[in-house]
């Protein structure tokens, strides 16, 4: 899905910004993260049957297009009021049977910052999932952002970033509660084979 591709190409831009900022305090060059940004959209696009989303995205030129213009709002209006501590890491912890696992798009003092560029949906289990992994590991966890920047066509103006910030003690219960959900349905999938164990889940596009 190019949405996917776009949405990935930002997120390694975001990272290169916020990994110069804790190395110098400066987000780099436009230029540079552009580059990275572009290059992971190139590598994505080499993919074959790309589905592109004719309402949004046409063709690879307006997928270049998108990228920059979702960088550049990551970029200009929300990574300047950033202080990062960890990007793009690789968290996990054992909860009960199973190993609850992610990879954080931001640490900051205050909390978890996640990156959206997709449709505007709901996620607190996810925000939730996260910052119980980032307290685990020792990290601060009293803020839970969603920034949202939604992808539009080249020909729309680019609108600006929302946030959406989760009640981090209701996230942690909840991501918690499905967590331990998931290690239920798997002892019990063990224990009788039936694919019935587990729930499906009718908003997932799988």
């Amino acid at each position: 899905n190019a949405g996917a591709i776009i949405g990935t190409a930002m997120h390694e831009g975001c990272a290169f910004s916020l990994l110069e900022k804790m190395k110098s305090g400066e987000i780099g060059s436009d230029a540079e993260a552009n580059d990275i940004a572009i290059g992971s959209l190139e590598e994505g696009l080499k993919e074959t049957d790309i589905i592109y989303d004719q309402k949004i995205t046409h063709n690879k030129m307006d997928a270049v297009k998108q990228v920059r213009s979702l960088l550049m709002v990551c970029r200009r209006d929300v990574i300047p009021n950033i202080s990062p501590i960890m990007v793009e890491r690789r968290l996990k912890a054992r909860v009960g049977n199973i190993v609850l696992s992610c990879q954080g798009d931001v640490g900051d003092e205050p909390g978890v910052i996640d990156w959206k560029s997709g449709k505007k949906r709901h996620h607190i289990n996810q925000m939730g999932a996260y910052g119980l992994l980032a307290r685990s590991h020792g990290m601060n966890a009293t803020k839970s952002t969603e920034v949202h920047i939604e992808r539009v066509r080249p020909d729309k103006i680019q609108p600006p970033a929302t946030f959406t910030n989760y009640d981090i003690a209701v996230a942690e219960n909840s991501a918690l509660a499905v967590t331990k959900k998931i290690g239920r349905d798997l002892e019990e999938f063990r224990e009788t084979g039936s694919r019935f164990a587990f729930t499906a889940n009718p908003s997932s596009m799988l």
